[in-house]
């Protein structure tokens, strides 16, 4: 069952069933353990700030002297770790 289905059968309900049946998956929310649920810093687009800003300080670093790099070759390279 798809979740437009069960929106839909339960927007048939009266209100109290309805606030009934929420508090009940918010209790059985709240007591899942922990484990279940995922970090935020987990998520393949968390960015470690401190990592980023040595990278870009490195990719910096490259375009001192001959053989600069432009800025936005850099940034795209950037761009490219957070996707």
């Amino acid at each position: 069952m798809s979740l437009p289905e069960i929106q839909s059968l339960i927007s048939q309900l009266p209100r109290s069933e309805q606030e009934e049946l929420l508090r009940s998956l918010a209790g059985k929310l709240s007591a899942a353990p922990a484990l279940d649920r995922p970090e935020p810093s987990s998520s393949p687009k968390a960015i470690d700030r401190d990592k980023w800003i040595a990278k870009l300080k490195r990719l910096q670093s490259l375009t001192d002297g001959k053989g600069l790099r432009p800025t936005q070759e850099i940034l795209d390279e950037l761009r490219a770790d957070r996707i």
